[in-house]
């Protein structure tokens, strides 16, 4: 492409002298903004071959050539360049001897009223609104003037145009009322780029604008639609409607190019929607690079997270899709969720439908390869099912949820649709005669295949999330809590896996739970196998007034432990577990003076916000004479325990480069040994599934 028969400023679109030198210098066709078959199947759904047509600023393009050859006959063409005209009449006078030529300015034509069926412009009001100027504006206002004279009612202007933002707002204004306006996306070649699709940087509109009869008795019609990938629409309630479509398009443009040639700094994801926008986003992909020297497999490839297993560390959050990504091998790796509330079919019908989008976002030099990989875990996408939906006046709309996880096992989940992206309950299901270990035997994964959820129940004796097995780990911290009769304070219930579990493996432990909101005690008693009894109560009401009356009750010093595990309902903060009233002053004061001498505030903590975090540490240092805290593996949760009493052993092992290594303290080991043969001797033998994680937690703890 000879790139100097671009103009030098914007301005020059507006200039004949311009266009004139442009079209001397230039005899092929010029299509800045598609072929004809890019926009054919937009002009015949709105033009009919016996309608008179008039194209604006027509150039030297062969769109009014191959409309002519496939019967659309009644074509008359403009443009202000006379150069042009001479040289497009020469060249259809024996070919095209019906379609006619005329230099002529778009602003002040000699076309009578009401001549025209429609009106085609391929880039004339790109070329002449290059800025916002009142000059240039009062220009695009003749334009318009003089397009809605010449069209008869019922006729249509169809623009093409790459629709910036002030053509965007200008466009809006002036067919604001009397005029069904209707946007279609083109994806077309670019004339100034190699191999390159143009909607990668530039996306390319189609604007349809229906002229309506007007009448002084009735009110004016305002009709705004954008076309789906079908042949349907959306209806547009206000003209924001339209505005939000092609915005949000230019945006996916502007990431696409950038993607094609840069590696990502920071982490890019796209949603996929379905017509049906009420049931959220189909899809959403997520874009990890890694170094190319790490790319041993290859460029590009896709990975399909399995459904219902979205929420995992390894699929939900930026570290985790890197290791993915790592152990997958390639350069790049655009990681698929699925969603809740859509249906699925398999592999092959997935791929199918994402086929076009992922490779969207591939780097450029991608070899054009028929097949890319795709990959997944198993040969399926797995199972997801919706079994229960209720609402909450606290806790909003909620679901649960079951799912297909790691080697066939059934998990049952609680989500809380204000945050869908994060669990609060996740519980393993069992046979109700299955008592034994969930370890990968043939026979128990063939049982668990063969199991439907009718005949399942919450296994209570196995715990799901890591930050829980990490606050049963410490609590082996706690001296002669599994050899004589403690209470245990949880505020927070969720689902209540943590207190079901430490009730079911501590049976001389008594738990107190304290949860805000009565339907979520319905919900963890219908579907996560809750059972209260003389051991295990849950007490509704605010676990802040809770706390406080309990010491006023004289109940200083009952509590062996108290457990935080509530989150905060504001997702604003850069906190989110526990909630900010949990870790002021005066309630951690409340907390110390409720607990033993030898008593424990476990709280699991979970921020994002550097600065909040480290308030809270100070305060629970400033409350509590030694603080652990202890990390949760691959994950954003951390333990901290807050001990109302130091411990001298813990406090030797303190060193200024190296974690704690609590399990090599005599006595912390010893306890912990009394804990896991406590939980050995009523868990079933599941106890060895989880000492692992128990021992890599205590071995990275830290003293704050």
């Amino acid at each position: 492409t000879n790139m100097s028969l671009l103009p030098r400023s914007h301005q020059q679109f507006q200039l004949k002298q311009y266009w004139d030198k442009f079209f001397t210098r230039r005899d092929s066709p010029f299509e800045w903004y598609g072929e004809y078959t890019d926009l054919c199947h937009v002009i015949h759904r709105y033009v009919k071959p016996g309608n008179k047509i008039l194209v604006v600023g027509c150039g030297n393009s062969k769109l009014s050539e191959q409309l002519y050859d496939v019967g659309y006959q009644s074509i008359d063409n403009i443009d202000i360049s006379e150069i042009v005209i001479r040289q497009m009449a020469l060249r259809n006078r024996q070919k095209r001897p019906k379609m006619t030529f005329a230099a002529m300015d778009v602003q002040r034509m000699d076309y009578g009223d009401s001549a025209y069926d429609c009106v085609i412009d391929k880039g004339t009001l790109d070329a002449l609104l290059t800025d916002e100027e009142h000059a240039t504006l009062e220009k695009v206002d003749k334009m318009f003037s003089e397009i809605a004279r010449v069209l008869k009612v019922a006729g249509r202007y169809l623009l093409v145009t790459l629709a910036q933002a002030h053509i965007l707002e200008k466009l809006l204004r002036a067919f604001e009322s009397g005029w069904l306006v209707r946007v279609h996306h083109v994806t077309v070649e670019s004339p100034l780029t190699t191999g390159r699709k143009l909607g990668a940087s530039l996306p390319v509109f189609a604007f349809v604008m229906t002229k309506m009869m007007t009448s002084c008795s009735l009110p004016t019609m305002k009709v705004y639609e954008y076309a789906n990938n079908g042949d349907s629409f959306t209806r547009c309630a206000s003209v924001d409607g339209i505005r939000e479509y092609v915005t949000s398009l230019q945006q996916y443009s502007m990431v696409k190019y950038h993607l094609a040639k840069h590696p990502i700094e920071s982490p890019v994801y796209v949603d996929l929607w379905s017509d049906d926008e009420s049931l959220g986003p189909r899809y959403t992909l997520h874009v990890v690079d890694l170094p190319a020297q790490l790319g041993s497999n290859g460029m590009f490839a896709i990975f399909i997270v399995p459904q219902g297993r979205q929420l995992e560390w390894l699929f939900s959050t930026e570290d985790g899709r890197r290791q993915l990504a790592q152990s997958a091998g390639y350069q790049r790796l655009v990681v698929v969720t699925l969603h809740r509330d859509h249906r699925y079919g398999g592999v092959e019908e997935v791929k199918e439908e994402i086929a076009s989008r992922a490779l969207e976002l591939a780097q450029d030099g991608l070899p054009q390869l028929k097949k890319y990989p795709v990959l997944t875990l198993g040969d399926d996408l797995g199972s997801h099912t919706i079994i229960h939906r209720g609402t909450s006046p606290i806790s909003g709309p909620y679901v649960v949820e079951e799912f297909t996880g790691e080697e066939g096992a059934q998990v049952r989940r609680l989500v809380f649709l204000r945050n869908p992206l994060l669990a609060q309950t996740e519980v393993q299901m069992k046979r109700e005669s299955d008592n034994t270990s969930p370890d990968n035997t043939s026979e128990n994964k063939t049982n668990k295949k063969r199991s439907d959820s009718s005949s399942l129940i919450p296994d209570l004796h196995f715990l799901f999330f890591d930050y829980h097995k990490t606050i049963v780990a410490s609590l082996s911290l706690i001296q002669d809590l599994c050899s004589s009769e403690h209470d245990i304070m949880i505020i927070g219930l969720g689902g209540g896996a943590l207190p079901s579990y430490i009730h079911q493996v501590l049976p001389k432990v008594k738990v107190t739970v304290v949860e805000l909101d009565p339907v979520m005690v319905r919900c963890a008693e219908e579907w996560f196998g809750l059972e209260q009894c003389e051991e295990m109560k849950v007490v509704v009401g605010d676990g802040v007034e809770y706390m406080k009356n309990t010491l006023l009750q004289g109940k200083k010093g009952h509590f062996h432990v108290i457990i935080f595990d509530v989150d905060s309902k504001d997702l604003t903060l850069g906190m989110s577990c526990p909630s900010p009233a949990f870790v002021e002053e005066g309630l951690l004061m409340v907390a110390r003076e409720l607990l033993s001498s030898q008593g424990a505030l476990i709280t699991n903590l979970v921020s994002r916000n550097l600065e909040m975090k480290n308030a809270v540490l100070k305060r629970l240092c400033d409350m509590f004479p030694q603080v652990i805290g202890i990390p949760v593996p691959s994950d954003v949760n951390e333990v901290m325990v807050a001990m109302v009493m130091p411990r001298e052993d813990i406090s030797q092992l303190a060193s200024p480069d190296s974690p704690l290594k609590l399990l090599s303290s005599p006595a912390v080991k010893a306890s912990f040994q009394s804990l896991v043969d406590t939980i050995s001797g009523v868990d079933g033998g599941r106890s060895p599934v989880m000492r692992d994680h128990w021992e890599t937690s205590l071995n990275h703890a830290v003293l704050l």
